[in-house]
Parts: C-alpha cells; structure tokens; sequence
C-alpha cells in the first residue's frame, strides 16, 4: 500500500521568452577584460557590418554609369537592410545573427528579367517595322508612276506586247534599284539606331549582371563574407560563425524598420504623416473576436500533466493495473511506448518516416513545437517621429509625429489577469523596440518603433 499520495490541480507552465530576446550577448565563458569591452566591440561591429552591405563599385567608368557621390550612396533605399547583431560567446567561436532584408536583389533581378526578356523581340520587331513601311513607300512610288502615265495618255503606246514588256522591264529597273538603295539605307540607318538606342540597353544589362553579382557575393563565404569574418576575428579575438535571416517583409524587424523610415524622412522633401500612414498599410492583423480575447480567463487543471494523471508517486502502483487510480490503459509501460513512438530520431534511424502513418506523427510532433512558440502572431505596431521635422525655410521647432495599428498590451497579462514572465527593466516579452536617428538641414530627429505580438 503506498504512504504517500497526492492530489495536484497544477496547470501549464508559463511560456518561456527565449533570452536572446532579452541581452544582445549571450556569453557562455567568462573573459574579464572581454566583457567590458562588449557594447565597445558590438558598436563597432554593428557598423562595419553596415558599411559591408552597402558595398559599390568604386569606379562608376566600368559600369559605364554617371558619378554619384558616397553621400548618395548610402541613401539608397534599393539597398541590403541589416539589424543589430545578437551575439553568443563560447570558447571557441562567436555566433553572430543577422536579420536582412535585401530589396536590392528582388529589384535587379525584375529589372534584368524583363530587359532580357523583350531585348530580342523589340529588335527583330524595329526591324521588320522599318522594313513595312520602306515597302509601302516603294509601292507608293509605283502607283504614283502607274498614274502619271495614265494621266500624261501614255498608256496607248503600251497596247502591243512589246510596249508591255517595256513597262515590266521599266518596274523591274525602279523596283532593284529602290531595293539596293534601301539596302543601303538599312545598312547605315540600324547601325546608328543600334548605336545611339540599344547599346544603352546593352549597358543596363551589364550593369545590372554585375550589381547583381555583387549583391549575390555578400552572401557567399568563399568570396566576400569570409574577408568579413577575418575583420570581425580580429576585432572579437575568436572565430566567428555568422547566423544570417533573410526576411521577406520589412514587419518582422523593428530594426530594419526604423532604419528605412529615416533614410526615407532624411530626404527634404518627404512628407511624413502619408509615409508613416503608408508604412502601416503593410502590416496586416490577423482577424480575431476581440471581446472573446479579451475576456477572463478561468483556471483548469491540465489533465496531460504527469503530475494531475498519476497521483501516486511510486513506481509500483504506477505499473500495477489493478490499481483503482489507473487506468487500464494508461500504465507506464504504455507511456513510454509512446514516448519512443513520437521521438523524431526513431523515425529516421528505422527509416519509418515514408510510412503514412508515421508521416501525421511527425508533423504532429512539429505542430507541436510550432504551436508552442508565442508572440509570433501580429497584434500591434505604433510609429513615432520626432524631432527637426520642419521643411526648411520654417522657425518651428521639434515636432512628434505618431501613428499606430492594433494595440500593444500584453492581452494575457492586461485582460485575462494573468501572470507572464517579464524581461530585465521596463522591456516587455512581447513587445520588440528599436531607436534609430539621423539628421537633415533643419536639424536632428529620431525614430522610435514599437512591434507587439501575441
């Protein structure tokens, strides 16, 4: 007879926030001096790894393209957007994460494509154009002829046979000679068409090739990213390993976010509440019952927990199935066999994976994990500019723009009452912030972003 037993009602455990979220260096050894210089060595990282990314060519004559200065240069907004880094420290590398969102290529490419796509077709299409209406004007010629013997009564000196091979011998003459005059006409015209109208077509198709290399070596650690990793190993004194994200929207980021927002706003003439109200149209709220998510929340028992399904701790009652507390069907041998049938390493070391079954039984085991990650769906964003706002010529002062979508609390800690594992200070679990600022000729600003999920 067992002497101790237990009776549980314990629910889930809280969700976890991951603590890359929470520091920006992670540090699984301990350096003394190292660890001072942190915020020195991220600072100086953060923009070499800035300045890496919005790499040019440095002469503009072998593009064959117009100067435009560096200034210029970095104001491009059809660039390669980078966040902040998240370092971890071990002893014996660095794992450096990025997050990127490279508009640049997805904008050569669609330029490339479509250059290529319709050179050939438009060039055969010139060609054939010309060559119609070089026609039409040899026939209008003739008709004109033809006329001008009708008119002058000289069609009576044909009626023979002879005076008709005349005629055909004469439109034979004018129609050979048109033909090698246009010839040459041809010859000398499509080469200076060719010359002064597709041969600069030809050089955006190379400039697009080679800025698109360009774009595509960043990325490659054989070419550009290895002298990269030499840089950072020196800086860091360790070997570096770099985790890059590639992102397809500029709503996943906050960093990436407010970076665009003030190279947009830099410029003098931007307008900025319709950029921020545009801005905002990207992101989009999944529909949800707000009142049903808002509403209370009433504490259950979760009858999966070992510690709610067995109420006795020792091993023999568990494995007894003439126990009264248990189930027949519910034994501990029962449990591990189920334990072993959801582990993903069995599927792939018996090579069960193919069966159908054992197919819905791991992606069951992925729903799983993916359903048990938060904050991932969207729920709020809000956008605040502030500063030298004016456009120039005016004596305002600094001035706040805001605006916002959705909202930003935490639902479950806000409205259900209950409790959420919070970060160090005033930082939210599900809230990401990021501040970015710049300056203009009116002076400087600053923009602050807010993303929150749920």
């Amino acid at each position: 007879m067992p002497f101790k037993t237990r009776s549980n009602d314990l629910g889930e455990v809280r969700y976890l926030p991951p603590v890359s979220k929470e520091w920006k260096n992670t540090v699984y050894s301990y350096s003394k001096h190292d660890m001072k210089n942190l915020p020195v060595y991220n600072s100086n990282a953060n923009e070499i790894i800035k300045g890496y990314f919005n790499l040019f060519f440095k002469d503009h004559k072998f593009l064959d393209s117009r100067f435009i200065s560096r200034k210029k240069q970095r104001e491009f907004l059809r660039r390669i957007y980078v966040s902040n880094i998240e370092t971890k420290h071990t002893n014996s590398k660095i794992i450096v994460t990025l997050h990127t969102l490279n508009i640049g290529k997805n904008i050569l490419q669609k330029n490339y494509r479509n250059l290529s796509r319709f050179f050939d077709f438009k060039i055969l299409s010139y060609w054939t154009r010309k060559l119609n209406k070089k026609i039409k004007t040899i026939n209008l010629f003739m008709k004109q002829k033809h006329t001008a013997l009708n008119n002058n009564n000289l069609l009576v000196k044909f009626n023979d046979l002879e005076n008709k091979k005349k005629l055909f011998i004469l439109k034979y003459k004018l129609l050979s000679e048109s033909l090698s005059w246009y010839n040459l006409y041809l010859k000398l015209y499509l080469t200076r068409a060719m010359k002064f109208t597709y041969y600069n077509k030809l050089d955006s198709l190379r400039r697009y090739q080679y800025n698109y290399h360009l774009n595509k070596f960043k990325f490659e650690n054989n070419v550009f990213l290895g002298k990269l990793n030499t840089i950072l190993s020196k800086l860091y004194n360790n070997n570096i390993e770099f985790n890059i994200i590639n992102q397809k929207s500029v709503t996943l980021n906050t960093d990436i976010l407010t970076e665009m927002l003030t190279l947009k706003i830099r410029r003098e003439k931007t307008n900025i509440v319709p950029l921020i109200k545009n801005v905002l149209q990207h992101f989009k709220l999944p529909k949800t019952n707000r009142v049903q998510e808002k509403s209370g929340w009433i504490k259950t028992s979760s009858t999966s927990l070992l510690e709610n399904k067995y109420k006795n701790s020792s091993l023999i009652s568990i494995l007894n199935k003439n126990n009264l507390n248990i189930d027949e069907n519910c034994s501990l041998n029962e449990l591990l066999k189920e334990i072993t049938n959801y582990s993903s390493k069995s599927f792939v070391s018996n090579g069960n994976i193919n069966n159908v079954s054992n197919k819905q039984d791991y992606n069951n085991i992925s729903n799983i994990i993916f359903n048990s990650i938060k904050y991932k769906n969207l729920e709020g964003v809000r956008l605040q500019a502030k500063g030298r706002l004016s456009r120039p010529g005016r004596a305002d002062r600094s001035q706040i723009k805001l605006g916002w979508k959705g909202g930003l609390k935490n639902i479950e800690a806000s409205y259900k009452g209950l409790s959420t594992v919070t970060y160090r200070g005033y930082d939210k679990p599900n809230i990401s912030y990021s501040v970015s600022n710049s300056k203009r000729s009116a002076g400087a600003f600053a923009i602050r972003g807010w993303v929150s999920g749920k």
